[in-house]
């Protein structure tokens, strides 16, 4: 296959992934406003926001780029360069992550049923988010 064919659907794909992120985003969103704990991956950078003061998006990104660092490191010749593109997809996600918090910082609950409902609700954003990636 040629090259014009191999990158003739990468709008699509981007923005497909984007959505994706989008989605998984708000699922992290309405997890951390649940407050009923996060899932693994989002569990560190939480508590290096809370520690920190910086947002949970932000030290999502923080993380994420250690962990490629980390990759680096532990790869070395056999990295490609084109795993570097890890780190615009988690810029994206930060940014979504904030974003999200932002969206949802209006909902109050005020009842154990109404955590049981935003964790809920963050359950079913996943099933989509992996649909679109």
């Amino acid at each position: 296959m040629d090259k014009k064919g191999r990158f003739a659907d990468l709008p699509a794909r981007c923005l497909a992934l984007c959505i994706g992120l989008a989605i998984m985003a708000f699922g992290v969103a309405f997890s951390i406003k649940a407050a009923l704990g996060t899932a693994p991956i989002s569990s560190v950078p939480y508590v290096a926001g809370v520690v920190s003061g910086l947002s949970v998006g932000t030290t999502t990104v923080f993380v994420n780029v250690l962990l490629v660092a980390l990759q680096i490191l532990v790869l070395r010749r056999r990295f490609e360069l084109f795993k570097l593109l890890q780190i615009p997809a988690v810029v994206v996600f930060g940014v979504m992550i904030d974003l999200g918090g932002a969206a949802l910082a209006p909902i109050r609950y005020s009842g154990y049923w109404q955590q049981w409902i935003l964790c809920a609700a963050a359950s079913c954003w996943w099933p989509w988010a992996s649909a679109w990636r």
